[in-house]
């Protein structure tokens, strides 16, 4: 074939090999082995193009039904297990359409000893050339497989479906809710249509700490994610969401300096393009963990580092100033009131010193981190007005609100700050009761954040 596959996800591109194509000259002997070089050499090149730019799946039938065990089988096998595949095409990872032109009957054989397994009922490509032929016919079909299987389908593999199966007697049935089938019953949630090859995937993790925390950050990420591919077409999002922990042990039986243990730490992370610390983590850091993070920054990688409105007095400070504001606004040119606007006037002068001086401090430690971890930046992480995060693939003139503050962003390299309850507004369980809108502005926000990290992650290493 044209290209060799991996064992990574089937949306991943394979390894390119070059092609080669028959060289025709005058006299050339013509027979069946540089026939099928010549016809290969297209084949090949039909491939190519669709492994380029588009991503493998159904393109459409293929469903999948239960039905009654046939009745010119044996006996012992007229049980409940059987389904039936519906006529359809798919395309596989390597560009070979996959044709069922009549239905087909399929037994689930799979019986678990204790506990329920999961099944994945998979269809895959079979190149004729590869069988054995009975006859000289001049034709011959390209053919198919299906197969059921207990681990999930690899690269080449089209996934028609998927259930649990229980231990004992199993009777299948139809899915009653097809969002949320139950054991035994067909699911047909994972199948994955053919669609426009994305120009790249995000992958994401976040810093376990122990806590609560970790399933609100893990969920967050998630909806992120979940919204990513949506409102970004040209990109998608790994699904799940990774916890990641310092590591700093030395290898069994292998004698390291802890830079060496700190570097390995930091090419077992190099595939995320975005790992997620709280500001209470980024600061409680040792050296040795800043080494790892350093290590992880250098291969492209970048640090999303958010303080909560609930951990600092910044929100306050804010709702303060907002108020003195709309209050010196009412009042507007009253001649009998100028004393009164003169005093809010130096209110909101030293709530806004106030608070200046608490998003230095802030801003100043997440600095010097920076620093530490080989990054630089404007001082305090300005944002320019065009700066990637704020304009691709959206633009924002203003960062939203969330609640009544604007989310406040700084960057230093690969490190990125976040002030505000961000995170929060992508997902569904922080118990904020917001506005379709200020989610949308939220996630697109987001979105801009994956996107940077996965543009930087992705130049830095072409150049390694």
């Amino acid at each position: 074939m044209t290209l060799s596959a991996d064992s990574g996800s089937g949306t991943e591109f394979p390894y390119p090999v070059p092609l080669e194509r028959l060289v025709v000259q005058d006299g050339l002997l013509l027979n069946a082995h540089r026939w099928q070089r010549a016809h290969d050499y297209h084949r090949q090149r039909q491939n190519l193009y669709y492994q380029a730019l588009h991503q493998p799946g159904i393109v459409y039938g293929l469903g999948v039904k239960v039905i009654p065990a046939p009745e010119d089988i044996p006996a012992q096998y007229r049980d409940g297990r059987w389904v039936e595949l519906q006529p359809g095409m798919a395309i596989d990872r390597m560009g070979n359409p996959i044709i069922v032109d009549e239905a087909i009957a399929f037994r689930i054989a799979l019986t678990p000893k204790e506990t329920p397994v999961t099944v994945y009922l998979v269809l895959s490509y079979v190149d004729p050339e590869t069988l054995q032929r009975t006859s000289e016919a001049e034709l011959v079909r390209e053919t198919f497989r299906i197969d059921e299987k207990s681990s999930p389908p690899s690269g080449l593999e089209v996934e028609l479906c998927r259930l649990q199966l229980s231990p004992g007697t199993v009777q299948l049935s139809a899915s009653g809710n097809v969002f949320a089938p139950q054991i035994n019953q067909l699911d047909l949630r994972y199948r994955s249509p053919v669609g426009v090859r994305p120009q790249g995937t995000v992958q994401v993790a976040y810093m376990q700490g122990g806590n609560g925390g970790d399933r609100l950050t893990a969920s967050n990420l998630s909806c992120l994610l979940q919204a990513f591919e949506l409102l970004d077409p040209g990109m998608r999002g790994i699904d799940g969401v990774d916890a990641v922990t310092w590591n700093t042990e030395i290898s069994q039986g292998v004698e390291e300096s802890w830079e060496a243990t700190a570097a390995r730490q930091g090419l077992a992370w190099q595939n995320y393009d975005l790992i997620y610390l709280s500001y209470e983590q980024a600061l409680n850091t040792n050296e040795a963990q800043q080494a790892s993070l350093r290590s992880y920054l250098g291969l492209g990688g970048v640090i999303f580092i958010e303080l909560l409105e609930e951990e600092t007095q910044v929100d306050e400070l804010s709702f303060v100033q907002q108020e003195l504001l709309e209050a010196i606004a009412d009042i507007g040119d009253t001649a009998e009131l100028q004393d009164v606007k003169t005093q809010l006037n130096e209110e909101l002068a030293a709530c806004e010193q106030e608070l200046s001086r608490q998003i230095e401090e802030i801003c100043g430690s997440i600095e010097q981190l920076s620093l530490n971890l080989g990054m630089s930046g404007t001082h305090l992480g300005q944002l320019s007005p065009w700066h990637p995060i704020k304009t691709q693939p959206f633009l924002f003139s203003a960062l939203p609100k969330i609640k009544q503050n604007p989310v406040r962003l700084f960057n230093w390299g690969g490190v990125i700050l976040a002030i505000g309850d961000l995170s929060l507004a992508w997902g569904l369980d922080s118990g904020l009761e917001l506005p379709r809108e200020k989610i949308r502005n939220a996630q697109e926000l987001g979105i801009n954040l994956l996107h940077f990290a996965w543009r930087r992650r992705h130049l830095t290493q072409l150049q390694q």
